[in-house]
């Protein structure tokens, strides 16, 4: 039962990591898409204004060529921008990339330095614990006689048994 729920911790907490990285990305590479698309709508202002800029400066006669270049050059400036944010995006996701292969590194860390959980044994007089082993003898030689194991604990464990009744330990 312990290994199973080591199991399902470790599952859940790889999860919730997982999850935790990916909700804070996609938070940034939505804050750094909702300014490209302010900086798109102020292209198209800029286009937009210089179609009528162009317009009537056609209407008039005379066409003002270093009055456009002042609006291409804006445009430009923005577009810049963009591809500058665009980049960031792509930053982001190979952040992403790191922090995730980051996490699954530090859990196979943990995984590897994992101490198996042992009993809490209160502590016992020397006639208790002699007391005490004369008992684990005379059940492990019980069980051998009926084929049964006996668990470190001391607990005589039934054929088929998957866990200690006593202690909880897994049975190989």
């Amino acid at each position: 039962m312990a290994d199973f729920l080591n199991k399902f911790k470790k599952t859940l907490d790889k999860g919730v990591n997982t999850v935790s990285i990916k909700s804070n990305i996609l938070m940034e590479v939505n804050r750094v898409k909702s300014s490209i698309n302010v900086l798109n709508q102020d292209v198209q202002k800029q286009k937009n204004d210089l179609s009528d800029l162009f317009y009537k400066m056609y209407l008039q006669g005379s066409i003002n060529i270093e009055a456009c270049k002042t609006f291409c050059l804006k445009i430009q400036e923005l577009e810049a921008e963009i591809k500058i944010k665009e980049n960031e995006i792509e930053d982001i996701r190979q952040k992403e990339e790191l922090l995730l292969q980051e996490a699954s590194k530090k859990r196979e860390i943990k995984e590897e330095v994992h101490f198996p959980i042992t009993p809490q044994v209160s502590p016992v007089s020397q006639s208790e614990s002699i007391k005490i082993s004369k008992e684990v003898i005379e059940e492990e030689k019980e069980a051998e006689e009926d084929n049964k194991k006996v668990c470190s604990c001391g607990q005589v464990i039934d054929a088929g048994a998957k866990f200690c009744s006593g202690c909880g330990m897994k049975i190989d």
